[in-house]
């Protein structure tokens, strides 16, 4: 008889007659070593591809950028990217290798569960195909055995193993794709106007009151386009409608797409870092007069011969002591660069009515598109009884202009966008240092008064109750009205000095915006999914304690076919007179259970 055939004796039979294959459970005989690898090593590699995966999907992928699909054929990739459909077989596949591990290693966990209770308990076939069948104990074997702590814990690590297999929709789940954009290769453009010179655009722009004249439309059109672009922003339940403080209104670039990112350009910048309202009474006497005098043209369309002195509410003005002279400019050169950076007193008519009847004053305004103030109003009575009302503000104001230049690779500080008709700045926080010198300021704030007034009186200046219908119930707020028209009116007004007076095109440089998704990963969904296949390693290592601390000192089973083929219970009837009748009496309610003491007295000796 072969000397790798295991055979064992039945106490009390004649050793003649005794000798029999073994139907013990099939064990891997190899070294120590060998055994302890073949046997556990499903466990540990499934923890190493979880460790892997876990930092792939928590670590690695949060913030990494995907080009979006094309269709099929379509081999492109921006910048080399992957696209998203690549990442997501990627991550299916991860995820299904995990599991696939998973499944491998609840399988080992289950069967070495069910011979290590066939060799120290006792099971039914029934509840062998249960465990099998559906990966859990079944309710025969918890009440055979009620109190038995190697039952129930080897209850606990099928229940441990058993997450594993539905975590995978948690972590495919987590991840999101938001859209956003890159930069592609830089890209060259000369169609916008240069810087103002003192070239012959300078020298006309002086001497010829028409072309001033034309400069203030164009001001007041850029402006009035720029209203409808500001972006709408609700800060604590209110409506914030704020134009940027450095943005450039322009028709020069609208074959390109919006969102590019322009290198080597200038914007205007003017910002309002400090308004308050003041009674009129804090106001200079000869800046009063300015206001209400309309000889000056301050708060009328233009000129002091204008017969229309009556304008809309809304029109505003900085006030200065002395109203622009063209006769003091010099042809010859432009006015000498600054940064301005000082108070300025702003009038703003908030009503104009009838007081004839008496039902009209200042002290109560009434009927008026403004919300109403805390300080006293100038006032001001027109020849055919026309009562206008003036409110004051005082503002810290800088102005100046700003440089777009380049922050990263394939991308300015300056943005295309508003459709494509305003160039802004995307730095959120600009400084002083940041503002650089410009030789039109005193220019744009004579110009004001009639970039304003005409913005307002041709009805373009819509911001803040005709853009957005949602708040045309309410009254508007004459600081945030204010505010807005200041800055586009800059805006505006220096664009247009810009494109009317430079006198050589700039070559800039700009980069096309492409469309792609950055990733971001929920970490509670990848810790939730990394936790149910931990249960798992749990569940393996609580196995492994239990074998080492059972009854059963033999190695873990590895050959599970070849183990079930071999188990055979004829040697019950064979030992049926070495049971008492305790022992008998389980074997019959529970069946054919197999239990090392009832079937066999096993050695590893081997016979010849």
């Amino acid at each position: 008889m072969s000397s790798n055939d295991h055979f064992h004796r039945v106490p009390g039979e004649d050793s003649d007659h005794d000798v029999y294959p073994a139907f013990e459970i099939k064990r891997n005989r190899g070294g120590l070593i060998w055994h302890f690898v073949h046997a556990w090593y499903l466990p540990v590699l499934h923890l190493i591809v979880l460790l892997a995966v876990w930092y792939f999907m928590a670590r690695y992928l949060p913030g990494k950028t995907f080009a979006i699909g094309r269709g099929d054929g379509d081999s492109t990739r921006p910048h080399g990217l992957l696209y998203q459909s690549d990442m997501t077989t990627v991550i299916s596949v991860l995820v299904l290798g995990c599991r696939t591990l998973a499944g491998a290693c609840q399988g080992v966990i289950l069967w070495r569960c069910i011979f290590l209770l066939l060799e120290i308990k006792s099971l039914k076939f029934s509840e062998i195909r249960f465990l099998s069948e559906y990966h859990l104990p079944s309710l025969g074997t918890c009440k055979a055995y009620p109190k038995s702590f190697f039952v129930w814990t080897v209850v606990l690590i099928v229940i441990l193993a058993l997450p594993a297999q539905f975590s995978a929709p948690v972590v495919t789940g987590s991840v999101t794709w938001t859209p956003t954009y890159e930069f592609d290769s830089q890209q060259q453009s000369s169609s916008i106007f240069g810087k103002p010179t003192a070239g012959n655009e300078w020298t006309w722009y002086v001497d010829y009151q028409n072309v001033r004249s034309f400069v203030v439309q164009e001001s007041a059109g850029l402006a009035n386009m720029e209203s409808y672009l500001i972006p709408n922003n609700s800060t604590d339940g209110r409506t914030i409608i704020l134009a940027p403080p450095a943005r450039r209104p322009t028709t020069q670039f609208r074959n390109l797409k919006n969102g590019t990112s322009i290198e080597q350009l200038t914007v205007p910048f003017i910002n309002i870092t400090s308004f308050e309202w003041i009674d009129y009474t804090e106001l200079d006497l000869h800046l009063r007069q300015i206001v209400v005098n309309n000889i000056t043209g301050y708060l009328n369309i233009s000129q002091p011969d204008n017969p229309l002195l009556i304008t809309l509410e809304g029109v505003a003005a900085p006030l200065k002591p002395t109203k622009w002279n063209q006769s003091s400019l010099d042809t010859s050169q432009l006015p000498e660069a600054t940064v301005f950076h000082s108070i300025k007193h702003v009038a703003l008519q908030l009503k104009h009515g009838n007081s004839h009847n008496g039902k009209f004053s200042c002290s109560s305004l009434t009927d008026t598109v403004f919300q109403s103030i805390d300080q006293s109003l100038l006032q001001y009575k027109y020849w055919n009884g026309e009562l206008a009302c003036f409110s004051i503000a005082r503002m810290n104001i800088t102005a100046g202009s700003f440089e777009c230049e380049s922050t990263s690779s394939n991308r300015s500080s300056c943005i295309l966008s508003a459709s494509s008709l305003a160039v802004e700045s995307s730095e959120t926080e600009l400084s002083l240092d940041d503002v650089n010198q410009d030789s039109l300021i005193d220019e744009i704030f004579a110009m004001l008064p009639e970039v304003i007034a005409l913005m307002v009186t041709t009805g373009g200046f819509t911001t803040a109750y005709t853009v957005h219908p949602e708040i045309l119930t309410h009254s508007i707020d004459p600081e945030l009205f204010l505010r807005n028209a200041i800055t586009l009116g800059y805006q505006g007004s220096w664009s247009a000095f810009t494109e009317r007076l430079g006198s050589e095109s700039l070559a800039l440089n700009y980069f096309d915006p492409v469309s792609i998704l950055i990733v971001s990963v929920s970490q509670l969904r990848v810790t939730i999914w990394a936790g149910t296949h931990l249960l798992l390693t749990l569940s393996s290592l609580i196995l492994w304690v239990l074998h080492n601390r059972s009854k059963s000192t033999r190695p873990v089973v590895v050959d599970y076919i070849l183990s079930l083929l071999m188990l055979n219970n004829s040697a019950i009837p064979m030992n049926r007179k070495n049971l008492d009748d305790k022992r008998l009496k389980l074997i019959t309610e529970r069946g054919a259970g197999l239990t090392q003491d009832v079937l066999t007295y096993e050695t590893d000796r081997e016979y010849d």
